[in-house]
């Protein structure tokens, strides 16, 4: 993915403008904000997003800012903040106006010796800061190394191969290497790492600016090809620095200066009225001289410096404005204090580190503009902000830096961007259950961006329509992780209920994390269903065909209500038979005056088949719910009498006992 111009980045915090390099391994591009202006953003290149080992290059590109943010110095470039887009580390770095030194030389030809050595001068002390650091840069060349427009200042960029190194200890080495520049310890993959590395680079950079030849390649040079005094190619090099530069660009490390101090001694040695480079001249006026001759300090250096020297950034602190967040929330600084006893005119920046989880480094900023406060001349208060976090638990981590680059006490201070839960969701296993049976759930899932450790609970609760919600008292806090989830964000649950009286329920969840965030309610329905019940009716002991039976004394029940009855089914065998029964009618004819209780009656008079043979019968009913769940069989006894005794026969007025299948 390559962004194109206009591309806002952040939320439209940086806008890109265009390219302006391309590298085997990143891509920089130019952006404009409209808090800082013209910004350089580097990435990694499209080519290093498709690798299968993109990870490790994305920890690589936070290492390179992790160094940068170690050195700050008026000639190595400045970074502004370091930020993830999607998934892309971005450093945002100060965006120098000029040409870098290999350009100028193919542009313009070589240099002056004394515009020469100033660039070096000035890349040398940016060098001793980066070794102070215990870090080696190198790639020190002509390309990485940029000169102002309309101005005589050298900015060192690029430290994406530097690598911190213990003095005087082996090491194994990547290889990564500008032939040419690179001392010959660096081609090899164990070498013992010193500040004598980029001491031969920076060497072989001057080479190059006095003469425009590159310098013989350090292995072609351990092959026996000579390296040429740079005075053969540009008989206008002194032979201070001639010299300088070939003791610099010696093969063997122990025969090179050892610092860059010491290199640079060798370019600019020392005076009878200067001390040499970089040591910073201390200027003591004649009046103050006496002042400290009569203090008697004069004769004791240390304990000159113990009472006069510098002193660092001595308070910082900040708070969060909270502790914990939403997503989307700004979170802001607060309480913000940095004092220098030197005076707040001596703070130079306060360094931001923002920190992710298990210490990933998420952005780098710094804050230079200072709020003076009119009553404390030594400290000041100072403003940011930081918008748009993912969730996370982070640690900010700030620094304070004075001119000289004397650091305070590091302050660190914890917060949390918190996500609600989300994408809490299940089904029940049935939508219909008898009653007695337990309800269950299945296909269960419920989501936490900040980990599904995240998250303290899930409460269920139940009801039948249009009454009052009940709490069940088994809350969930148990969760499986899917093993494809590798972030182990989401998980699924079990979940069932028992007991539930008949009816018709709502059924909802709503997650709680620790943060005491909770996600949205989820709700299904089901219902509980209990079969009929108290099926009740009564008839005349004896019939003549044709006849009619009249059901009498009715009464039928279902817990969830009268209007769950379908229907009433009616069916008579003869008493002998077994199972031969015979449907002969069925009635949903329930009273409407019952509607919405447990109980009701009904009216139904069944016609009996005229070809009913005399004998004693068996009349059965089942009553159907709306689920088609059945109540108890209830049988009645009834008696068919011959035709030809129809005139003698006296309708029945007893009704007639009912049998052992009938239920109340």
């Amino acid at each position: 993915m390559v962004w194109c111009p206009k591309t806002e980045l952040q939320g439209g915090k940086y806008r890109i403008e265009k390219i302006l390099a391309l590298g085997g391994f990143g891509i920089t591009y130019l952006a404009k904000s409209d808090r800082v202006g013209l910004v350089a953003i580097k990435t990694l290149n499209d080519k290093v997003q498709q690798r299968p080992d993109f990870a490790k290059f994305q920890q690589d590109f936070i290492n390179e800012a992790l160094r940068l943010a170690k050195c700050t110095h008026p000639h190595i470039v400045k970074i502004v903040e370091l930020f993830l887009e999607d998934r892309l580390p971005c450093l945002v770095m100060e965006y120098i106006e000029g040409e870098n030194l290999a350009t100028r030389i193919e542009k313009h030809g070589i240099l002056t010796e004394v515009e020469a050595l100033r660039y070096i001068q000035q890349i040398g002390t940016a060098l001793s800061v980066v070794h102070d650091r215990g870090l080696l840069h190198r790639d020190v060349k002509p390309p990485n190394i940029i000169v102002r427009q309309d101005k005589s200042e050298a900015i060192l960029i690029d430290f994406g191969i530097a690598r911190e190194f213990m003095p005087n200890q082996t090491q194994i080495h990547t290889q990564l290497l500008s032939d040419g520049f690179a001392p010959p310890e660096q081609y090899e993959k164990k070498a013992t790492r010193g500040a004598y590395s980029d001491v031969y680079s920076l060497a072989a950079t001057l080479y190059y600016l006095l003469t425009a030849k590159l310098p013989t390649p350090a292995p072609d040079r351990h092959d026996g090809v000579t390296l040429e005094p740079p005075q053969k190619y540009n008989p206008k090099i002194s032979d201070r620095v001639n010299s300088a530069i070939l003791q610099a660009m010696a093969l063997k490390p122990s025969q090179r200066p050892a610092t860059i101090t010491q290199w640079l001694d060798l370019l600019f040695p020392p005076s009878p009225t200067q001390p040499s480079f970089p040591a910073k001249k201390t200027i003591v006026s004649p009046l103050f001289a006496l002042i400290l001759l009569f203090l008697g300090v004069i004769g004791g250096g240390s304990t000159f410096w113990h009472f006069f020297r510098p002193l660092a950034p001595n308070s910082l602190n900040f708070t969060t404005n909270d502790t914990t967040y939403a997503v989307g929330d700004t979170v802001f600084l607060a309480n913000t204090q940095v004092c220098d006893k030197n005076g707040h005119g001596n703070l130079q920046e306060v360094v931001f580190q923002l920190l992710k989880d298990d210490g990933i480094l998420q952005s780098t900023f710094r804050i230079t503009d200072f709020l003076i406060s009119s009553q404390d001349n030594s400290c000041a208060s100072f403003k940011y902000e930081l918008p748009n976090l993912a969730p996370g638990d982070y640690q900010l981590k700030a620094v304070a830096l004075d001119k000289s680059q004397r650091e305070s006490k590091a302050i660190i201070r914890d917060f949390k961007i918190n996500a609600a839960p989300k994408e809490l969701e299940f089904a029940t296993t049935k939508t219909t259950y008898q009653k007695d049976e337990a309800v269950r759930i299945e296909d269960s899932q419920i989501c936490d961006e900040n980990g599904i450790d995240d998250i303290e609970k899930i409460t269920f609760k139940y009801r039948k329509p249009g009454q009052e919600w009940q709490v069940d008292d088994n809350e969930i806090n148990e969760f499986d992780v899917s093993e494809t989830d590798t972030d182990s964000n989401c998980g699924s649950f079990e979940y069932q209920i028992d007991n539930l009286p008949a009816g018709d329920y709502e059924f909802s969840a709503i997650a709680t994390d620790k943060s005491g965030f909770t996600s949205e309610t989820f709700t299904r329905n089901f219902k509980i269903n209990s079969p009929p019940y108290n099926l009740q009716f009564s008839i005349d002991n004896s019939f003549t065909p044709p006849s009619t039976i009249t059901l009498k004394n009715t009464n039928l029940c279902d817990d969830n209500s009268s209007e769950d009855l379908k229907k009433i089914s009616f069916e008579i065998k003869r008493d002998e038979d077994e199972a031969n029964w015979r449907k002969i009618g069925e009635t949903d004819n329930f009273d409407k005056k019952t509607k919405d209780k447990l109980c009701t009656f009904f009216t139904y008079k069944l016609n009996l088949p005229e070809n009913l043979e005399p004998g004693k019968y068996i009349l059965a009913g089942v009553a159907y719910d709306q689920s088609d769940t059945k109540s108890n069989k209830v049988e009645k006894t009834f008696t068919i009498l011959p035709r030809e005794e129809e005139e003698n026969e006296t309708q029945p007025t007893e009704e007639t006992e009912e049998t052992e299948g009938e239920r109340e």
